[in-house]
């Protein structure tokens, strides 16, 4: 019999308002990801922090077709917003830092919290109204 995976809701990302009536998506994710955020990206996907596995995943709902980008060694994200400039920012826990993800180049930058902030236990971050985190 075939083990199923852990599911995630992920309805607040897709949930289409009608007059009459709201639709939910149920899709599944790797065992063990422990999905706990999740924000729209700018070009229809659905992001994730895979907290247990350290990873942002990424979720394309027209296909069902997820993939999950590691963030590095260590790493515990929290919360995923999509910023001003398009990027997923994650709030990191286990790397005690600011994580940006570039959906264009997949390229990562990571901003370490000050060495005495060493037990900030991050959580979802937002962006002000002038676009400073």
């Amino acid at each position: 019999m075939r083990r199923l995976l852990p599911l995630i809701a992920i309805a607040a990302c897709l949930l289409a308002f009608a007059a009459e009536a709201a639709e939910r998506q149920v899709y599944d994710v790797p065992r063990g990801a422990h999905p706990h955020d999740v924000a729209p990206a700018p070009d229809g996907h659905i992001w994730y922090t895979a907290q247990a596995q350290g990873a942002l995943g990424i979720l394309d709902p027209a296909t069902s077709k997820l993939r999950q980008v590691p963030l590095g060694e260590g790493s515990s994200p929290h919360g995923v917003i999509q910023g001003p400039d398009g990027a997923a920012w994650i709030t990191d826990g286990g790397l005690n830092a600011i994580v940006r993800f570039d959906p264009k180049s997949e390229a990562i930058k990571t901003w370490p919290l000050p060495q005495d902030a060493r037990d900030a236990d991050l959580n979802t971050a937002a962006f002000d109204r002038d676009g400073i985190l």
